[in-house]
């Protein structure tokens, strides 16, 4: 809510309580949820380089669980990002891994249609 309200520096502060709570659970999902939503914040924030960052360990924690989801979020974020650092090409290179990953999904989805 605060960060749709632009209150970022609010909303990073309960990013950064959910986080703690999340590490002391040992909740990988968790933690890699909140680091794209600190990512995200960050990124809105103008801090280019620490969203890169918060988005690549959160797309390594996402990998390392299997969320196909999560993992194509990451992507996304890191591509804007990419984007607004004027690095096209890779931006590009981060979203076609994410549409690959994304058109699996689907057809797994599909298979699994009644």
């Amino acid at each position: 809510i605060y960060e749709k309200q632009e209150q970022l520096t609010t909303a990073l502060s309960y990013h950064q309580k959910a986080m703690k709570i999340f590490e002391e659970l040992k909740d990988d999902q968790g933690i890699a949820m909140v680091m794209n939503n600190i990512a995200t914040v960050e990124k809105k924030q103008k801090k280019s380089d620490v969203a890169l960052e918060k988005y690549q360990k959160g797309l390594i924690l996402k990998e390392k669980i299997g969320d196909k989801r999560g993992i194509i979020y990451s992507l996304n974020g890191i591509a804007e990002v990419l984007q607004e650092q004027k690095k096209y090409d890779e931006s590009i290179r981060t979203l076609e891994k994410s549409l690959v990953i994304a058109k699996k999904k689907i057809v797994i989805l599909k298979a699994l249609e009644p």
